[in-house]
């Protein structure tokens, strides 16, 4: 399953409300035994991603009972997915960005130490995202960097539409709003070829003009 970097909601709302109940329903014909934990703790990290965005308690539940199996299991892969989770449901309200710098912290390091290439994308777009959140530029600019170098050795291209969208607003907050402008409108074209209709939308003129200066967000 490809990691999620954008908590918003699904790319295919209908599709992601098919996999979570049938995520629920292989949940409870699941027998509990320790022979079934893997499949329990991947399940229950599906059913964090797709239910992203959503407001229903079930989201952070999963999340964080995938990521305790995971632990349990010392499967870093299966971490990796619960964590991915986590973040996904730590975008509910103000003030928890650096709860998001944490996470996204935790993949980092396991995905570093596990050669886990996906996952080290996905943890410095969060870092990226929480650092940025705080005022954190510098913290920021070099999460993105880094983004952008994994998704070029490991070709994922998607990558960039979020470091894209990351300068675009780095220049809104120091105040050049013309390169801002151009910038958004690049990143926005970008954004129209990468298949993530997600990221568009209501609210998107919202996400366009916000800046992490100020309260954490």
């Amino acid at each position: 399953m490809p990691a999620k970097a954008w908590p918003r909601r699904s790319d295919d709302p209908v599709q992601a409300a098919r996999l979570a109940a049938a995520a629920e329903r292989t949940l409870a014909a699941l027998p509990v035994a320790p022979s079934t934990e893997a499949a329990r703790c991947r399940l229950l990290a599906t059913l964090a991603l797709e239910l992203r965005g959503a407001r229903d308690p079930r989201g952070p539940q999963a999340a964080a009972e995938a990521e305790r199996l995971a632990e349990n299991l010392g499967e870093p892969a299966l971490l990796a997915l619960a964590l991915n989770g986590q973040f996904l449901h730590s975008c509910t309200r103000a003030g928890l960005a650096a709860r998001r710098d944490r996470i996204g912290a935790r993949i980092v390091e396991l995905a570093d130490r596990h050669d886990l290439p996906s996952s080290q994308v996905l943890g410095h777009l969060v870092r990226l995202q929480a650092r940025g959140a705080l005022g954190d530029f510098t913290g920021a600019d070099h999460h993105a960097a880094t983004a952008d170098r994994l998704a070029d050795r490991y070709e994922r291209p998607l990558a960039t539409v979020f470091t894209r969208w990351y300068r675009a607003m780095r220049l809104a907050a120091h105040g050049h709003p013309d390169a801002a402008r151009q910038a958004y409108q690049a990143a926005e074209e970008e954004l129209a070829a990468g298949g993530m209709p997600g990221l568009r939308g209501p609210g998107r003129s919202a996400f366009r003009a916000r800046t992490p200066c100020g309260p954490d967000v």
